[in-house]
């Protein structure tokens, strides 16, 4: 609150400080103010002026924003005010009422509450909207519990873009009551009704649970509506969203637990400025792992990947982060004679493997390529690492590579075979040799390739039917 906003708010305090004076009087006595307490004597007023812009000061309440007035602003107040009043007393009772009545302290008092209470309540209520502004989108909200109220409060402020119309709510005894201003229209098997009847256009799930996420959107099937959430508390302690109060709904909300994420904390100590090389890093793994690996400062990234336009992307990106030098090389880990130039060129010290076909149906309609890409490439690469002295080859395999019943699965499978057989041999020797390591992963959700992608696409192309098995 600016300087002269806190002068003009003590101002009017002490107006109203002063009216409660002298309307106390008025009640008091019924109109009928004994002569004594007509006489010019402004002692009593002085007094309850100087003591009350100091207590009030004191007690903080001109450091507020009293648009987000809370209960706790509102105990400051009535502190504040019954302080200056039990302070004024004093003198009043001492003197026995000679320049006031000491019944009529408390009359000022209750007044004194309420006048400087309503003029806070009129600053509170100025900041939130009273009706549906014009283009503003209607919300309805799913829950009524604490974060529902705090999703509504902050959608009635000044300047949102959307305007909560209802809230469903599964207690029997909240029906017909209302949250700021909003009604509770009824249960979560009434949403379709109340979409059409109200015009909504956007749906906020305030209970972030994937079992209500699913039937909220199951209910809403056909229904031309957007879906949002609430963030979580996790969420803002990472960083990851702003203090907004609704978020679109993400494919990982419906998952049911807590998404597993690569932890490279641990890698650190051989990360750290040393030079890296990714095969694969366009895809899904090897584009995460990349983002993850430039947050240990190596000496140098080096992407390496058949597709252009992947490794372009990923370049990019890691590039404006300046955190390390990063060389984008486009190469095929089938073909021997380059991949030897590339690891003499750059030096790695660690690869990550992530390069492979992935596709189970594909790789089943044609084995030889899934052998060639998966198991071959895998060799040709792991011996080169061999040649050139690299410190550690981190493989990353799948969890279809146990007791494999595909193609796909049993190329990993061999290639972790293969490099458990080279990892024995080298470690018996007296050279140096690299430590060759398989990490074997499950379904990486909302991966490049995954039934994810395709079936949001299909959605919006107007519904999603049943695909190739991943």
């Amino acid at each position: 609150m600016k300087f002269h906003h806190r002068l003009f708010l003590l101002t009017v305090d002490l107006i109203l400080l002063l009216g409660s004076l002298l309307v106390a009087l008025v009640i008091r006595f019924e109109g009928a103010i004994p002569a004594r307490y007509l006489q010019p004597n402004i002692i009593p007023y002085v007094t309850l002026c100087v003591l009350s812009a100091g207590i009030l000061w004191v007690f903080g309440l001109y450091n507020k924003l009293w648009r987000y007035a809370s209960i706790e602003d509102g105990i400051h107040l009535f502190n504040a005010v019954t302080v200056s009043f039990g302070i004024f007393a004093i003198p009043v009772f001492v003197s026995g009422g000679d320049f006031y009545p000491r019944g009529v302290v408390i009359i000022a008092w209750l007044l004194a509450l309420l006048l400087l209470g309503g003029v806070r309540l009129l600053l509170r209520l100025a900041s939130s909207g009273f009706a549906l502004r014009a283009g503003a989108r209607k919300v309805l909200i799913i829950g009524a519990g604490d974060a529902g109220e705090a999703v509504i409060r902050d959608l009635k402020r000044e300047h949102s873009t959307y305007w909560p119309i209802g809230i469903l709510d599964e207690e029997e005894e909240n029906r017909n009551l209302r949250i700021h201003g909003v009604p509770i229209l009824g249960k979560r098997s009434d949403l379709p009704k109340v979409v059409r009847e109200r015009g909504i256009r956007d749906v906020v799930i305030t209970l972030p649970s994937p079992s209500i996420m699913k039937e909220v959107l199951s209910l809403c099937q056909g229904l031309n509506v957007e879906f949002k959430t609430i963030p979580s508390i996790h969420e803002f302690m990472n960083g990851k969203v702003k203090l907004n109060p609704v978020r679109e709904i993400r494919i990982e909300d419906l998952l049911g637990r807590e998404p597993i994420s690569i932890s490279l904390e641990s890698l650190q100590s051989y990360l750290s400025g040393r030079s890296v090389l990714v095969t694969g890093a366009g895809g899904s793994i090897g584009g995460e792992l990349c983002r993850q690996i430039v947050n240990f400062q190596p000496s140098h990234l080096a992407l390496i990947g058949h597709g252009e336009n992947s490794i372009y992307e990923i370049f990019l990106e890691l590039q404006a982060k300046k955190s390390c030098l990063v060389t984008p090389i486009i190469a095929d880990v089938r073909d021997e004679e380059r991949m030897a130039k590339i690891l003499e060129t750059t030096k790695p010290d660690v690869v990550f493997h992530t390069a492979a076909h992935k596709h189970v149906p594909f790789m089943e309609a044609q084995p030889f390529e899934a052998i060639r890409n998966n198991f071959l490439a895998t060799c040709t690469l792991a011996k080169l690492a061999f040649r050139y002295q690299v410190k550690k080859f981190v493989f990353l395999s799948t969890d279809k590579s146990v007791q494999p019943a595909s193609i796909m699965g049993a190329t990993k499978r061999l290639s972790e075979m293969f490099l458990q057989a080279l990892n024995r041999e080298v470690t018996s020797g007296n050279q140096p040799a690299p430590q060759f390591i398989s990490v074997r992963f499950g379904n990486v959700l909302d991966s490049r390739g995954s039934v994810v992608p395709t079936f949001r696409k299909q959605i919006l192309m107007g519904g999603a039917s049943h695909g190739y098995p991943c």
